[in-house]
């Protein structure tokens, strides 16, 4: 399958997810302990139906926006979503994964996050974008903060990592 961009950047693309081209970089990643343990997520191992069962599903409401991270090379590093979206209240969990580890601290995540804000805030009219990172993952905090996130909450020893119960901050970013 041919990548399909749906929104582009100047680093990267926003892709439409397709089950040929991303499905086994999902499965790796998702299955990935350093990858995964600030998804808030990966506590357990997802099989290859489990993932296939969730690409087959995708699309399939109006509460969920997932797109594929593309660089301008075509190489898959990650994904992208607006989750739980309110259409009425006109808000959206973001989550962000960049699974390639090698492209960690490249400014992907900061380039995909604002990438998302403009388009949720642009072109689907949502007012609020919101997201819940782990105290420990500080590259999300930083890009977070980059982009005009604001903390508003903290759910002290909130989730298990690492060992440690750690906080979770809700972070937000508003459409003015």
């Amino acid at each position: 399958m041919e990548k399909i961009v749906f929104y582009s950047g100047k680093k990267l693309d926003f892709c439409v997810l397709d089950k040929e081209r991303h499905l086994a970089n999902c499965l790796k990643w998702i299955n990935s302990q350093e990858i995964n343990k600030f998804l808030l997520a990966g506590y357990f191992p997802l099989s290859p139906a489990e993932e296939e069962k969730w690409f087959d599903n995708h699309g399939q409401d109006n509460k969920n926006i997932v797109f594929a991270l593309e660089t301008k090379e075509n190489k898959h590093i990650g994904n992208i979503g607006l989750h739980k979206i309110d259409w009425i209240a006109g808000t959206a969990e973001m989550g962000i994964v960049i699974g390639e580890k090698e492209e960690w601290r490249k400014g992907y995540g900061s380039s995909a996050e604002a990438m998302m804000l403009t388009y949720a805030f642009r072109q689907i009219n949502l007012r609020k974008v919101y997201g819940k990172i782990m105290a420990p993952n500080t590259a999300s905090l930083k890009a977070a903060q980059k982009n005009g996130a604001q903390e508003e909450g903290r759910l002290k020893k909130h989730l298990f990592c690492d060992g440690a119960f750690q906080d979770v901050i809700l972070m937000s970013f508003f459409k003015d």
